[in-house]
């Protein structure tokens, strides 16, 4: 079964993408700026998403700033984790 990790969507995705080619810790602010056309809300809650799914970590400074938790390896689509299992005879 696949972490939560592994259970990001097409737009969280790229949120880790910016994050994982920054050179260290990233504010929303930052975030917001590397994804031209996404809204600032939009933005905030993915990164609250990616944190729960503990795929990113929050830090308080004198600003919120974000780093991944996990690496650019293969993260399956949300729908893999609803495909049929079948059972082997």
């Amino acid at each position: 079964m696949p972490t939560p990790a592994e259970r990001v969507t097409d737009a969280e995705l790229e949120i880790l993408r910016v994050l994982w080619a920054s050179t260290g810790p990233m504010t929303a602010a930052e975030i917001k700026a590397a994804l031209p056309g996404h809204n600032p809300d939009t933005t905030k809650t993915l990164l609250r998403r990616l944190c729960q799914k503990r795929a990113v970590f929050q830090q308080k400074r004198e600003v919120f700033v974000y780093l991944p938790l996990v690496g650019p390896g293969p993260l399956p689509h949300p729908a893999a984790d609803r495909q049929p299992v079948r059972r082997q005879r």
